[in-house]
């Protein structure tokens, strides 16, 4: 039997902004990860509305059952089960943000601590990797376009294939991020888990990105749109249409 609401406390996820922001404030995230995370706990409030119960009160036995629903949610992109990493990535920023309000004295436990979570191995990788044949496909393509943004596009997979940079971290990149160092070109970003990082860059993809800074002046974000913007995750999707048909046709058996 689930805890139901009391009348004299919050009702909506949003009443639970604050303690929210103030989670992801005190962390070190990339934004991709902060968004995440907040689509993470704003779900689990959610369900908590529908379930009439107190996110305050709840108890392991409320994050279980959370988490069954979660293992047989389909995942929209793939049309299959929700996987148990993605499951367990959502408990983790659950129980983070279950912490952060225990220090503030909100909640006298963290009800996630004691509740059932799959076991995913730290090894273990939902992505796919490219092989050094695949990259080399990704490149040529890359290097075959044409158009106004096709000096961008090369500078932008040369930074994703030399220092395997997800996504999210390439388009948080501003150009005050660039630097040198012991005579190497260097670039700065939030890697994985909120963690700075500084890697020197290759030749390759040093001159890709210096072809592409002759033709974009001024400050701001790195890579940026015809309007000045910062590129954003899809318009990296829709910027390379060619590099996923690249891939498969120079793979082989």
């Amino acid at each position: 039997m689930l805890t139901p609401w009391k009348a004299d406390l919050p009702a909506e996820p949003s009443d639970f902004v604050d303690f929210t922001d103030g989670w992801l404030a005190n962390r070190r995230l990339s934004a991709h990860t902060r968004a995440a995370y907040r689509r993470d706990v704003g779900q689990w409030l959610g369900w908590c509305q529908a379930q009439l119960l107190d996110p305050l009160r709840a108890t392991f036995v409320h994050v279980n059952a959370y988490a069954r629903v979660l293992e047989c949610t389909v995942d929209a992109r793939t049309g299959k089960a929700m996987a148990p990493a993605s499951v367990a990535r959502k408990l983790s920023a659950l129980s983070s943000w279950y912490a952060f309000l225990g220090k503030l004295d909100v909640v006298a436990g963290n009800p996630v601590g004691g509740a059932d979570r799959p076991r995913v191995s730290r090894d273990h990788s939902a992505t796919i990797g490219l092989t050094s044949r695949e990259v080399d496909a990704v490149l040529r393509a890359a290097a075959a376009e044409t158009g106004p943004t096709a000096v961008r596009n090369r500078a932008i997979v040369a930074l994703l294939a030399d220092l395997g940079l997800r996504v999210g971290e390439l388009v948080a990149l501003d150009l005050a991020d660039l630097g040198d160092e012991q005579g190497h070109r260097t670039i700065r970003f939030t890697g994985k888990g909120g963690k700075p990082r500084r890697r020197a860059l290759t030749p390759g993809a040093v001159a890709a990105l210096d072809a592409y800074l002759v033709t974009r002046p001024g400050d701001g974000p790195l890579f940026r749109t015809a309007r000045g913007g910062r590129v954003d995750r899809h318009a990296v999707g829709a910027a390379v249409p060619a590099l996923a048909a690249a891939r498969v046709r120079d793979r082989g058996p």
